[in-house]
């Protein structure tokens, strides 16, 4: 974790005074501070959501770091509190308007009105956006993790294991991050079990090859490490307001982390192609493939996800699977017709040389030197 700022006593002692006054002032202005646990979650809900416009920008700084470190000393430093950190973040991230910024906002306002009476003219093209892309190198992929490993933050070593854990398996996002172990089992509550596209209500597979694996390493327990990256999850969860918020952020870091390290920007759906397509590199059939990403039909992976040439070859005891879910698996993958494809190259060849020849006798034709 990044060292913290070091304050003098004097200036511990000025926010220690401004936070008491805040605290006064909010419970004066704003009814139901008697009904609030701690009355320094009540002054600082009503910092943030009730003072817009009403201090200068160093005044709304003031009142944030006294508020913060007034809310830091009320709470226990062994337990996590999902709301409170919450507030901590919006303190440092979601101040309310200063009045400069409120007469700033209403200048733009006013100039956007007259603009609107005007002719539009047309804008040049903005730049876009870089898509996310389906694949990545091995040595990128490994390059990304190393970034997030290397990082203080638990949020960023964190995400290191949801890129091992989505690169692997290949689920979808929302199911990686609520995935769970049943001894060698990792199962997942599905995404599509209901609109027909998913194979069954959870996502499964067995990798009891990798417990074997970490076990010829005497100071390594996998097991305690899958535990502890599945238990910070709802952590995570919370802290970002839910599964979509914490995805989003997933994938801001990951922007970021592409940036950092100078490769092209990939997102949490990306993991899943590389998954598929090393699952294809490493041979399993289709109706595999299906089980193991949990797809009703073969044919979704085998044509939409991944590609064998982009994927690295494992040892296909690393996944094992239910081979009862095969009978599930519906069969829709078109068969590639070696013999129909021949003829059609050859038909399509020996047009183009009647093409070329026709050309030939036209310019012999009509060429000057044929005289």
């Amino acid at each position: 974790m990044p060292t913290a700022i070091q304050r003098s006593a004097k200036t511990i002692l000025i926010y220690e005074r401004e936070a008491v006054r805040l605290i006064t002032q909010s419970g004066a202005e704003s009814p139901g501070a008697d009904r609030c646990e701690l009355p320094i979650i009540h002054a600082v809900e009503w910092y943030l959501d009730d003072c817009h416009g009403r201090w200068a920008q160093s005044t709304v700084r003031l009142y944030a770091l006294a508020l913060e470190q007034a809310l830091k000393a009320a709470l226990d430093p062994d337990r996590f509190y999902p709301e409170q950190g919450l507030l901590l973040r919006r303190l440092k991230k979601d101040r309310p308007l200063s009045i400069e910024r409120i007469d700033w906002m209403t200048k733009e306002a006013e100039i956007a009105n007259q603009e609107e009476c005007l002719p539009k003219e047309k804008k040049p093209p903005t730049k876009k956006r870089a898509a996310r892309r389906k694949s990545m190198p091995m040595r990128e992929l490994r390059k990304l993790i190393r970034h997030f490993q290397a990082r203080k933050d638990g949020f960023s070593r964190w995400i290191a294991g949801y890129i091992k854990f989505a690169t692997r398996l290949g689920w979808r996002p929302g199911e990686i991050i609520v995935l769970q172990r049943e001894g060698t089992v990792i199962r997942a509550l599905a995404e599509k079990a209901t609109n027909g596209r998913g194979l069954a209500e959870y996502c499964e597979i067995d990798i009891a090859a990798y417990f074997e694996k970490a076990g010829l390493i005497k100071s390594v327990s996998l097991a305690s490490l899958i535990d502890r990256w599945i238990e910070e999850a709802p952590k995570w969860e919370q802290y970002y307001g839910g599964p979509e918020g914490l995805l989003e952020n997933i994938n801001e870091r990951l922007n970021t982390g592409c940036k950092n390290t100078k490769i092209r920007r990939v997102c949490t759906y990306t993991f899943r192609h590389v998954a598929i397509a090393n699952m294809k590199a490493s041979g399993f059939s289709r109706a595999e493939i299906a089980v193991l990403v949990n797809h009703r039909s073969d044919r979704t992976a085998g044509e939409h996800y991944g590609r064998q040439q982009q994927g690295v070859r494992r040892a296909k005891k690393m996944l094992g699977y239910n081979p009862d879910r095969l009978l599930l698996v519906v069969n829709r993958a078109r068969k590639f017709d070696r013999i129909g494809a021949l003829e059609r190259k050859a038909a399509a060849e020996a047009q183009e040389r009647l093409k070329e020849e026709a050309e030939v006798s036209e310019f012999e034709t009509v060429s000057p030197f044929s005289m």
